[in-house]
């Protein structure tokens, strides 16, 4: 049976994750950020959720797009376990 997935939140575990594994991949977060019209700030606040409307939800499902939820949840939740957020 698999493990259950754990619901992707926002927050700084995200937003570390998310600019992680965007420079895995050589793509520097500036370059993400000016590509969405944002400051670094905005969108560490929109990432960590201390910014939640609707445009802030927008840029953090395209910040998921941009890595891929396949790529991404395994690292978050790795990140959670080492937390110790998860088992």
């Amino acid at each position: 049976m698999p493990k259950d997935r754990v619901v992707i939140q926002p927050g700084p575990i995200f937003y570390e994750v998310f600019t992680g594994l965007l420079k895995a991949q050589g793509t520097p977060v500036t370059e993400f950020a000016a590509r969405h019209k944002l400051s670094i700030t905005n969108m560490k606040f929109m990432a960590s959720g201390a910014s939640n409307g609707p445009k802030s939800k927008k840029i953090r499902e395209l910040m998921l797009e941009e890595i891929g939820v396949e790529m991404f949840q395994p690292m978050y939740e790795r990140r959670l376990r080492k937390e110790g957020y998860l088992k």
